[in-house]
Formats: C-alpha cells, sequence, structure tokens
C-alpha cells in the first residue's frame, strides 16, 4: 500500500472505523449500490476479510482503490465540493 506514505491517512474519511461492512464501503465509494459494492469485493478489487458470512474491509483498503483507480486515468482530476464529504471525480 506504497499510495499512502504521502496521505495523511487520519484527515480521510475519519467519520468511519478502521474496519467498516459492505454498506459503510459502499458510502465511501459515493453511494454506489450494495451490489456494485459486492461485485468489486468477488472480484478482488478491494481487500477483504471475513467475520463469520459477513465482509469486513479495512478503511486503508477502500482509500487505495480510490487512489489507484484515480491514478490508473489520469487525464481525470479530484475537486472537492462543499457539500459533499467525498472526492468527486472530473473528466
Amino acid at each position: 500500500m506504497s499510495k499512502l506514505q504521502d496521505l495523511d491517512y487520519d484527515s480521510v474519511f475519519k467519520e468511519y472505523p478502521d474496519i467498516v461492512n459492505t454498506e459503510q464501503m459502499c458510502e465511501m465509494l459515493g453511494s454506489i449500490c450494495i451490489k456494485t459494492g459486492y461485485q468489486l469485493l468477488k472480484e478482488h478489487q478491494i481487500e477483504y476479510f471475513h467475520i463469520g458470512r459477513k465482509y469486513m474491509i479495512p478503511k486503508v483498503c477502500v482509500i487505495d482503490y480510490i487512489l489507484s483507480s484515480v491514478q490508473s486515468k489520469p487525464n481525470r482530476k479530484i475537486e472537492k465540493e462543499d457539500n459533499l464529504n467525498y472526492p468527486l471525480i472530473v473528466q
């Protein structure tokens, strides 16, 4: 997770716990639908572990997924809107 070395981890998604559930992960990713969230996990695009039947996702893995998605599309820029608590990706 070398992408996170220069990131101030404490300032990103500070309202979420260090280990999030699937619903929280979907909120962090811009309120994607739960089906899309499970697809990301099933395709191993976001790392996770199980406790019983529940998916447990380290917050740092969600952040890493966001950063890798942005870095794989270098022609995009990130803008922060005042009323949003997550970055908005603009083409």
